[in-house]
């Protein structure tokens, strides 16, 4: 049976991480519940974040297998990303300029058409930004905005659009040095949504330079800066911390948890330590990630990641 997934056709098949896609399930499940306001799922907010990192960490992965194999091509590259994305997206948007065309009077159909010109263009987050009411994505006007929820297809997508670019610059012209460059634009990153969260806490949740600390972390996990795990009782540790993190991330936090900020160290990290307790070798969280219908919805999921 084909596996259709988020991995490069130039990297082997058994490098496939089939708990990657179980952690992608999680994320997008765990925004679902929180957008139903199902009991318990208060801060599922965070799958977002979940997917930053998972998004990062395969990204980065594709891109160095291909040039290893002297085989990246921008234009190949952004094809899947087209091919992945577009037809999702245009269905979603299709679905909602239906709906919109009933049940919105002309001054809400036309918010609703600027919304979907940022939309298409990949800057809705900008967008829903400068429309964002006193509590931002958690503000009661947003439940009318139907394509609020682009807002982090924009944020990855624009992240897509540079970091390509800048990693094969970095390769070509840092000698070996990229992973302590991407470090030290991780470090700024955070830096920066720190600050904002405080200052600025709209930037500081729509807007990509607070944001790419998340994906970036991913990327540094692909390059290998951290040791293997050999030993299994380190990846059991590892992996059980890793999913209480974000256990934590999503029944303990509410709309009104300071977010991102330092709060959203807590889900990246923790899928973070789960995608590195995995890389090498078997433990319980791997295991129950694999889970084959919960692969089967992270799957599904990754072109239908603009439901975020």
């Amino acid at each position: 049976m084909s596996r259709f997934t988020f991995h490069s056709k130039s990297i082997p098949a058994n490098k496939y991480r089939p708990e990657v896609d179980g952690m992608r399930a999680l994320a997008v499940l765990s925004v679902l519940f929180f957008h139903a306001k199902i009991s318990g799922f208060s801060g599922g907010f965070v799958g977002v974040d979940i997917f930053y990192v998972i998004s990062g960490f395969l990204i980065t992965s594709i891109i160095l297998a291909d040039l290893d194999r002297d085989r990246f091509s921008f234009v190949l590259f952004y094809e899947r990303r087209m091919r992945r994305i577009f037809p999702a997206l245009f269905t979603v948007v299709l679905f909602c300029v239906l709906a919109a065309g009933v049940v919105f009077v002309p001054k809400d159909f036309a918010a609703f058409g600027k919304s979907l010109i940022a939309a298409t263009l990949f800057v809705s987050n900008v967008f829903f930004k400068r429309e964002a009411g006193i509590d931002g994505y958690f503000d009661r006007s947003s439940d009318s905005q139907a394509l609020l929820h682009t807002w982090s297809l924009s944020v990855e997508e624009q992240f897509y659009l540079l970091f390509p670019i800048g990693l094969i610059l970095l390769i070509r012209w840092t000698k070996g040095r990229k992973a302590r460059y991407l470090l030290s634009a991780t470090v700024v990153s955070f830096a920066i949504c720190i600050w904002a969260t405080q200052y600025r806490s709209l930037s500081a949740f729509y807007m990509l330079v607070p944001r790419a600390w998340e994906l970036l972390i991913g990327s540094l996990l692909a390059m290998k800066i951290v040791p293997p795990l050999k030993r299994r009782v380190a990846r059991e540790l590892l992996g059980l911390l890793g999913l209480g993190l974000i256990a934590w991330s999503i029944f303990m936090f509410t709309k009104d948890t300071p977010f991102p900020g330092l709060n959203a160290v807590f889900p990246c990290v923790g899928a973070w330590l789960i995608i590195y307790a995995g890389a090498d070798g078997a433990s319980t969280v791997r295991t129950a990630l694999s889970f084959p219908p919960a692969v089967a919805i992270g799957v599904v999921s990754y072109s239908g990641n603009s439901g975020f």
